[in-house]
């Protein structure tokens, strides 16, 4: 987004100029892809480009949309050309997001078992000893 304008917005506001949903944004400030700051009461106030929500062809919206998020492709030749990119990289992102996600239920999966052996195995301690 280099020598591009930006405008500082308020999430909702960025949410709307970059037609996704508030939660997207929050997602994206989270992950860093966002640049913003917080003010003294708490709230994110975001540099979104200047041009965010002003373009009129839909495959140009989204890939300037998406730019502001995981994707920065400058490379291609038309805006369906950056979209499809974006697009890509943006199902990669949530591919690795859901392993990970699997992987943290996996992981709590298996410390809930032991940790329930663990409680049978006191319980089986606690009546031979009250026998």
């Amino acid at each position: 987004m280099t020598g591009e304008r930006l405008d500082l917005c308020s999430v909702m506001e960025a949410a709307q100029r970059l037609n996704v949903s508030v939660d997207t944004v929050r997602r994206r400030i989270r992950a860093g892809e966002i640049d913003g700051r917080r003010d003294e009461r708490g709230q994110w106030w975001l540099n979104i480009p200047s041009q965010a929500g002003v373009v009129g062809d839909m495959a140009t919206q989204s890939a300037l949309d998406l730019s502001v998020g995981h994707c920065s492709i400058s490379e291609y030749s038309s805006p369906e050309e950056r979209l499809i990119a974006c697009l890509e990289e943006e199902i990669a992102f949530l591919r690795r997001r859901l392993e990970a996600s699997d992987e943290e239920l996996k992981q709590e999966r298996e410390r809930s078992r032991l940790e329930r052996e663990s409680i049978l195995s006191l319980v089986e301690r606690l009546r031979g000893i009250s026998t």
